[in-house]
């Protein structure tokens, strides 16, 4: 019955892995793509932080457009947040896509 209560996750036991550097030779020339999140757990963000150093290249796609994010409670405001914050965090550079060249 513990087990059924116990607090860890495949996903988890992968970024021990990695912390431990097991993967390390095998992902010094991948590059990573996580596309459509506006924000991440917890365990998420481990994972994240771990395997950023990891790869050649760690691009996470999302989407926050300029009219909504003023608004708080928007998935775009929490994309934008996002960004921010991982922009300093790990010195990502922010892509801005041109509405027109979209089209």
């Amino acid at each position: 019955m513990a087990l059924h209560f116990a607090n860890f996750s495949d996903f988890n036991e992968f970024i021990e892995r990695g912390i431990a550097h097991e993967f390390d030779s095998d992902l010094e020339n991948t590059v990573f793509i996580v596309d459509g999140y506006s924000r991440f757990s917890a365990e998420e963000e481990k994972f994240i932080s771990c395997f950023n150093s990891k790869v050649e290249r760690f691009i996470i796609g999302t989407f926050a457009e300029q009219t909504n994010i003023q608004d708080e409670d928007s998935v775009y405001a929490n994309a934008l947040e996002m960004m921010n914050r991982f922009s300093s965090k790990y010195a990502a550079k922010r892509n801005q896509l041109d509405k027109k060249r979209c089209k």
